[in-house]
C-alpha cells in the first residue's frame, strides 16, 4: 500500500493491483478488508497504537517526546505516506482523535476545563505540523533534538 500511495491516491488504487503488490489473492484480501482505504486505516491505527503504548509506558514527559520522535524517525516512510495529500484527512482525524484522548486523560497533568481543552487542541495541532514538517524536510535534526524541542514548546505554553 505504501508503495502504491507514492504514485496514486487511495481512491485510485485497485484491489487487484494491491493484491498483486502484496502477493495475496483477492479472496484473502476480502477476508480481511473491504477496500484499500481499510488497509490504510489499519496501518494508521497500528501506527497510533504504538504511539499510545509509548506514552503509557514512560513517566518522564521529556522522554515521551523523544521516544515518539524516534518512533516516527524509524518509520518515517509510513508516517510520510500517512501525511501525504493522498490520505492526510483520514489519518489526521485518527491521529488527532488519539491525541485528544490522551489529553483528556490528563497527559499534560492538568485538570480538564474549557481552557485546557482548547490549549490541548492548539498544542496537538502544533505538534502534528512540527512533526510533519520535520519528516517532509528530510528529518535533518535528530529525534532527540526534535523531542526536546517539542517538550520545551509544551513546557513554555504553561
Amino acid at each position: 500500500t505504501i508503495e502504491l500511495l507514492k504514485d496514486k491516491s487511495i481512491g485510485e488504487i485497485k484491489i487487484c493491483e494491491l493484491c498483486k503488490k502484496a502477493n495475496v489473492n483477492r479472496n484473502t484480501f476480502y477476508a480481511h478488508y473491504k477496500s484499500p482505504i481499510e488497509v490504510v486505516e489499519t496501518i494508521s491505527r497500528d501506527f497510533l497504537q504504538e504511539f499510545e503504548n509509548i506514552v503509557k509506558a514512560l513517566t518522564d514527559r521529556r522522554e515521551v517526546y523523544v521516544e515518539i520522535c524516534r518512533y516516527i524517525f524509524e518509520r518515517r516512510e509510513v508516517f510520510s505516506m500517512l501525511i501525504t495529500a493522498n490520505v492526510e484527512n483520514r489519518y489526521l482525524k485518527i491521529a488527532l482523535d488519539s491525541a485528544r484522548s490522551n489529553a483528556r486523560s490528563g497527559f499534560w497533568g492538568e485538570t480538564h476545563n474549557k481552557l485546557t481543552e482548547y490549549k490541548s487542541e492548539f498544542l496537538i495541532g502544533g505538534y502534528y505540523f512540527v512533526l510533519m514538517h520535520w519528516v517532509e524536510t528530510g528529518a535533518k535534526e535528530s529525534p532527540e533534538e526534535i523531542g526536546k524541542m517539542l517538550y520545551e514548546l509544551m513546557k513554555n505554553s504553561q
